[in-house]
């Protein structure tokens, strides 16, 4: 999930909504780009690098872009075009595309304790949280529709 794909930009689709979304709605985009451990929500270098770009700059995601970096400015790029087109961006829908990189990232790191040996409770208590609290915003979403 983490090479290439449609548009030439790493990550997945959920990680490149994400970084949409917060440009799309740029002060909640901001504050989510603030949070704790945002980097860990990427599977990519690629897009990791464009979140912590993206965290002061969602009003403005193009500007201040590395003069010596093509695929980055590119990247940036599809991500502004992306944003462009995502049906009725909300502070709700930015909340969805978090808690599902949340989500992915609790799998992964499931897996990697499983086959490290190590325990499990801890984090699949913390997935059920971000369940139960993607459940919240999904009944907001379609609550809106």
């Amino acid at each position: 999930m983490s090479g290439p794909s449609r548009g030439g930009a790493p990550g997945s689709q959920a990680e490149r909504l994400f970084l949409a979304l917060s440009i799309a709605v740029p002060e909640a985009g901001a504050a989510a780009l603030g949070g704790e451990r945002i980097e860990a929500l990427f599977t990519s270098h690629t897009l990791r690098q464009a979140a912590a770009h993206l965290r002061t700059r969602t009003r403005a995601p193009l500007s201040e872009l590395p003069a010596d970096d093509e695929e980055f400015a590119r990247v940036m790029s599809g991500l502004v075009e992306l944003a462009g087109r995502v049906p009725d961006p909300s502070p709700d829908r930015l909340e969805h595309a978090r808690l599902v990189l949340d989500l992915d990232r609790l799998e992964r790191a499931l897996l990697r304790a499983r086959a490290e040996g190590e325990g499990t409770s801890e984090i699949a208590r913390e997935r059920e949280a971000v369940r139960a609290r993607l459940h919240e915003v999904v009944s907001r979403l379609e609550g809106t529709l």
